[in-house]
């Protein structure tokens, strides 16, 4: 579990930066359409900057999830030694 959610992690952070750079290149279009007094160019840079916030906002949630996922595998694991121990420490009681 501890894995999983390290690896989703990593592409949630992955997702975030490409939202990132996809909103700074639709701000960039914008502004050059706004100079150009190109409608059409402005409008497709202000559709991209959304595109890019939505994007970046999806990484987050995910990180969020890849996050308690982790958590949860950590947990998972300190049960499962717990459990172990406890196991092993009767096994020793039993053979007294």
């Amino acid at each position: 579990m501890e894995r999983k959610g390290n690896a989703e992690e990593k592409a949630a952070d992955a997702e975030k930066a490409r939202g990132a750079r996809t909103e700074k290149k639709g701000k960039a279009l914008q502004k050059a359409g706004v100079k150009n007094d190109n409608k059409a160019q402005e409008e497709s840079g202000k559709r991209m900057k959304k595109k890019g916030r939505a994007m970046e906002k999806e990484g987050e949630a995910r990180s969020d999830a890849a996050e308690q996922m982790e958590k949860s595998g950590n947990d998972a694991e300190k049960a499962g030694v717990e459990a172990k121990k406890a196991s092993a420490k009767a096994k020793a009681e039993a053979k007294k």
